[in-house]
């Protein structure tokens, strides 16, 4: 009738001890991607108490991404990867010409404190 309960199915766990959990209400984030993680409420203020805020989402562990320069990097290739696919897609299979895609520097980005911006040429003048 009305007055049963349904029950809810947990579909994640905790990030640290692995307690059926599904709430992102601690606000922690992978420190590395920044993506939210799931820290059951017991874990995150065991980890705030001890000033180790410190987590890692699944993704970042399982590609062994450990800082966030080197997952910058990684998403710096894959982003250049994407574009060059795409750049397929809308050229009927023509590969991209050599130069048509700026790149920042991985050293003017760390000089600079963040990231380095850079137009891609538009030599057909798509827009």
């Amino acid at each position: 009738g009305a007055a049963e309960k349904t029950q809810t199915e947990v579909l994640g766990t905790c990030i640290s001890c692995r307690r059926r959990w599904d709430d992102y209400r601690a606000s922690v984030r992978c420190s590395t991607c920044g993506v939210p993680v799931l820290m059951c409420e017991s874990c995150a203020e065991a980890a705030k108490a001890s000033g180790s805020q410190s987590a890692r989402c699944q993704l970042c562990v399982e590609g062994r991404i450990t800082s966030k320069a080197e997952f910058r990097s990684v998403e710096l290739h894959r982003n250049a990867e994407a574009s060059k696919g795409i750049y397929r897609m809308l050229h009927d299979g023509e590969e991209m010409p050599p130069g048509t895609q700026a790149q920042p520097e991985p050293e003017a980005a760390s000089a600079s404190g963040g990231a380095a911006s850079a137009a891609a040429a538009n030599p057909k003048g798509i827009t």
